[in-house]
């Protein structure tokens, strides 16, 4: 299922594995879990611990997403966006009288305002998502066995999602995009050990669904957004996640596996729809059960926690035999 070559090879040579096609198999739950291992392994091939998983959620309109999965896994932690942060600026006061000043909202700004605030926000916007995705993990997450954190978007969905499509329109200027890319660059480099993704899951709607759902939202400072904005941000995400067009500064986030789930349908009350898209996420999220002198052993049996998995996964799956034929 896998090649890779040694791990012993000379620093200046890349090391990674190409996990090969399972299309066959019809089983693009373990193609996506044995990817996520793979990937994880690349970036710890020291294995004396399993880290917590940290999956992005990626989509334009995820708010009811958001609330089921907190709802069908209370043991992880789902880490919103800082949309409160944006939405009320506060500079602090002095010492003496230590008042904070509200400055504004600059996500309404930046929609009013988009040649003069975009950079200003998407630098805001940046900032905020590090800081959520750089917090310690919380006891319960270091202690549980199968722990997962899912953050609401990301440091990277920030860049190729929403900077970008500013960029592309007009409202960041050459000189702002250079900047900021310059900086974000640098930012997710230093941190790099610390921001480390395991998969995305891409919720895919049409523009015009995820308009509808926006009204309905009926946030005061996005009644002005148009439908051609939304379709560019749907282009992003499709080309990224699905076309894989999008040019990616950061190695280790090409190999990061992607699980696409259609939500054009309205499944807020839709039981049925709401259980088949949590059992796709926790096929996809399925924690194998590795013997502890794996997990003890050098990093050089990184290759075998894969492989492991991938068969303990394939073990699973309901006539395995028939679709091997």
């Amino acid at each position: 299922l896998v090649s890779c070559p040694s791990h012993h090879q000379a620093d200046s040579e890349s090391y990674g594995c190409q996990v090969l096609k399972l299309e066959k198999l019809a089983l693009a739950p373990v193609k996506w879990a044995l990817m996520a291992e793979v990937s994880g392994c690349l970036l710890h091939p020291d294995l004396g611990s399993i880290p917590t998983r940290a999956i992005c959620i990626a989509a334009v309109g995820k708010s009811t997403f958001v609330k089921l999965l907190t709802n069908t896994h209370p043991e992880w932690q789902v880490a919103t966006e800082p949309v409160a942060t944006w939405q009320n600026i506060q500079a602090a006061g002095t010492q003496k009288d230590n008042t904070c000043k509200g400055l504004g909202n600059l996500l309404e700004m930046m929609y009013q305002e988009p040649a003069r605030w975009s950079y200003t926000f998407q630098t805001l916007s940046f900032m905020s998502r590090l800081k959520v995705q750089l917090k310690p993990l919380p006891d319960r997450l270091l202690q549980a066995e199968k722990s997962v954190q899912v953050f609401e978007r990301s440091v990277y969905s920030d860049r190729y999602i929403f900077a970008k499509t500013l960029f592309e329109n007009g409202s960041l200027s050459d000189v702002e995009w250079h900047i900021y890319q310059d900086w974000h660059s640098f930012l997710l480099q230093e941190f790099a050990d610390r921001l480390l993704i395991h998969g995305f899951i891409y919720l895919q709607a049409s523009p015009q669904v995820c308009l509808e759902r926006l009204y309905q939202r009926a946030r005061e400072e996005e009644k002005g957004i148009e439908l051609a904005y939304l379709e560019q941000l749907h282009g992003q995400h499709e080309d990224w996640f699905i076309h894989k067009t999008t040019k990616l500064h950061f190695e280790a986030l090409r190999h990061v596996p992607v699980l696409v789930l259609n939500v054009s349908d309205n499944f807020s009350e839709n039981a049925a729809k709401q259980e088949e898209l949590m059992r796709q996420v926790g096929r996809t999220l399925a924690f194998p059960v590795v013997p502890s002198a794996v997990l003890s052993s050098s990093r050089s049996l990184w290759l075998s926690f894969a492989l492991y998995f991938s068969c303990f996964q394939l073990l699973q799956s309901p006539g395995i035999l028939h679709k091997l034929q």
